[in-house]
This record gives structure tokens, sequence and C-alpha cells, in this order.
């Protein structure tokens, strides 16, 4: 899988403020990935690892604007996280997951859901071989009010309901946002200890190398 978040947020190197200090804002890596993580928790659950994280500046001085990593499920399934908030080719947030597997792929945005379907994938009613095309609109149920897109509608409409209802329960709840939460924490650590590989430890490793020649013989 591959989880995505991309907007233009920090375009240019600026003074002191909530989004530039990480304990106040949280930077990148909260205040973006936790939108696609969010979504990785919810589909695939709790990664069992993740490695390969990098917390880059690209304008900011005091946190991160960019956040790349890999996530390692216990099913064998991985999931690659790109994020970077300083991108002004993407007018406002954008958030993108894209599931790839043997029937097929699957990519799902704020505005749409693309599906690819292989000749030999099962058939799926209202779906045909090769590429096809959903959209937002037609997935979700209208709302009684339109306020910055249909996905924000649906989101405050379903919490006005929940409160007049007095409805506790639902697909969140504070155990699947500590699921996200302690992600966010796995991602700080796994940054803050660097590069797991580097060229003298390929050096140090000819065994290692002679080996994986072997196998492929």
């Amino acid at each position: 899988m591959q989880a995505e978040a991309y907007g233009p947020v920090v375009l240019r190197a600026k003074g002191s403020t909530w989004r530039s200090r990480r304990t106040e804002g949280g930077g990148c890596l909260y205040d973006y990935a936790a939108h696609p993580l969010d979504l990785l928790s919810w589909y695939a659950g709790a990664p069992s690892a993740v490695g390969g994280t990098i917390l880059g500046s690209v304008f900011s001085e005091d946190t991160e604007d960019e956040v790349f990593a890999t996530l390692y499920y216990p099913s064998g399934m991985h999931a690659q996280l790109s994020v970077n908030w300083s991108d002004e080719s993407f007018r406002k947030m954008t958030t993108r997951v894209t599931a790839t597997g043997t029937a097929g792929r699957i990519e799902a945005d704020r505005q749409e859901i693309r599906v690819y379907l292989r000749d030999t994938a099962p058939a799926i009613e209202g779906y045909q071989a090769g590429w096809n095309v959903k959209y937002t609109t037609e997935l979700t149920d209208p709302v009684w009010f339109y306020l910055r897109g249909e996905e924000y509608s649906a989101q405050l409409d379903h919490f006005v309901r929940r409160v007049g209802g007095h409805d506790v329960e639902g697909l969140n709840s504070f155990a699947s946002a500590a699921v996200t939460d302690r992600v966010l924490e796995l991602l700080t650590i796994d940054a803050a200890r660097g590069p797991v590989t580097t060229d003298e430890a390929v050096v140090a490793a000819p065994d290692a190398r002679r080996a994986r020649r072997g196998r492929r013989g």
C-alpha cells in the first residue's frame, strides 16, 4: 500500500509561529501525516514495525516539512508513507491511499476512487476489467447542507446527528486514535535513530552478498 498527503502549508522560511514549533503544532508528522496514517490504521490495524523514517526540513528550522517511512504489518503487508506540506503544486491538502494486490489496484482520494481490475479478477457487480472510476458524490449519502465540499459536509452532518441522537458509538474511538498516536511515536523514535544500513556495513558483510548470489543461482 501507499499512503500520501500533500499540500501548500509552509512555502517559505518563516518566523516563529505555532506551525513552526513542533511542541505546539506537531509539525508535518502530527499535523499532516496523522491523516493517511489514520486511514492505514482503519484498514490494516496497527503495524508491527516501522523503518526508514525520514523527517526532513524544507523551509522550517524547528520542525519537519516532509515525512517518509515504511510500515510493516503482521499479515506481511507493508505500506509506504509519503507526506509533504511544502508542495505548492497542490492547491489544498490532498490525501491519497493506493492498495495494490493480485486482482488489481485501488486508488482513493478526496474526489474519486479509481479501481483497476485485471482480467483474472473475480467478477464484481458494477465493475469491469480495466479502469473504473467512482466519484465521491456517487458513493456518499446526500447531506442537508453544503460546506467546503461533500466530504467535509458529510463529516459535520454525521457529527451533528450523533450529538443530537446522543450516539457515542462510531467508526472512530479513543482506542483507534491511540493506535495512530502510537505509530506517530514509533516514527519519531525511528527517525531519531538515523540510517540503518550504510556503505560501511555492505563492505563489512561480503559473506551475506555471496549468500544472496548463491540463492539467485
